[in-house]
């Protein structure tokens, strides 16, 4: 198992009106999770902390950690950029450019964002408070902690 394996497209639902533009909503948002342990869930994500990214400078790169227990939820709400999520051994890419889809980033996953646009906002849903302990910030000391977590080598 890798922590890539739960990383999932959430759709939020919207309500467009010509005359007033779209209403999106994000609520009650759960999804289908497997614990390191093996074991299914439906985790329904608690909202603790949400802030947002924006006036990156051109070249500009966010990320390049991992957070250990925290889980999130990014929301490209405006513009664009990619987003490369990592296990340590493999990785994976997307381009986020739509406020209607967000992507699940679960607890160990190893994030990089590049590439935005200059009118990029990024809005982020947090499962958990700030906490400096719950980050891993160097990537050798990241692929270590993952192999003693998930057996990947």
């Amino acid at each position: 198992m890798s922590p890539l394996d739960n990383v999932r497209i959430l759709e939020f639902p919207g309500v467009a009106d010509p005359a007033r533009g779209v209403l999106t909503v994000a609520e009650h948002i759960h999804f289908d999770r497997t614990l390191p342990s093996g074991v299914a869930e439906t985790y329904l994500f608690p909202i603790n902390r949400v802030f947002y990214i924006h006036g990156i400078p051109p070249g500009g790169r966010r990320g390049g950690h991992a957070h250990k227990s925290n889980c999130e939820i990014l929301i490209c709400i405006n513009g664009a950029f990619d987003l490369t999520l990592s296990d340590g051994f493999r990785q994976q890419t997307y381009h986020l450019n739509d406020p209607t889809k967000g992507i699940v980033i679960p607890p160990d996953a190893w994030t990089r964002m590049e590439n935005f646009s200059p009118d990029t906002i990024l809005m982020v849903l947090c499962s958990e408070e700030y906490s400096e302990e719950g980050y891993i910030h160097d990537f050798s000391a990241y692929k270590t902690y993952i192999s003693q977590h998930y057996g990947l080598s």
